[in-house]
């Protein structure tokens, strides 16, 4: 589990690094409304890799019933331990201080358990509904 999260965590990682050169030039540009185009497609490649990832593991599995479960624990993962370790290890080589993600924080938390953890059981259960019927 844990081996494909990481790849999930990764593949977001590099997704995010690309579309923040695109972010920060519709910042610069000037444009309020290229600007928020922009911050909403993060946001959409966000959601969509991360049922990409709920996919990938339920359908690798492929346990009947358990789809949903298998995408949420590989979101989970990369939510909360993925993201905090390497944030963990990056801060700490940078500013050696310790440095905590946002998704520790009450909306943090909120928005991982109502937002992201069901977007990972929707790619488990969709795995489920194609490979299983």
């Amino acid at each position: 589990m844990l081996k494909h999260s990481l790849v999930v965590f990764v593949v977001l990682v590099i997704c995010g690094f690309i579309l923040g050169f695109f972010l920060a030039g519709a910042l610069f540009s000037g444009g309020r409304s290229g600007f928020y185009f922009t911050l909403g497609l993060v946001y959409a490649v966000e959601a969509l890799l991360l049922i990409w990832g709920g996919y990938r593991i339920s359908a690798e599995a492929l346990e009947r019933e358990r789809g949903w479960l298998y995408g949420t624990v590989c979101v989970a993962a990369v939510i909360f331990f993925w993201q905090p370790l390497i944030s963990f290890l990056i801060g700490l080589l940078v500013t050696e201080r310790v440095v905590v993600p946002q998704t520790f924080s009450p909306l943090g938390i909120l928005v991982a358990l109502f937002l992201f953890l069901p977007l990972g059981a929707l790619g488990g259960w969709l795995a489920e509904k194609r490979y299983m019927g």
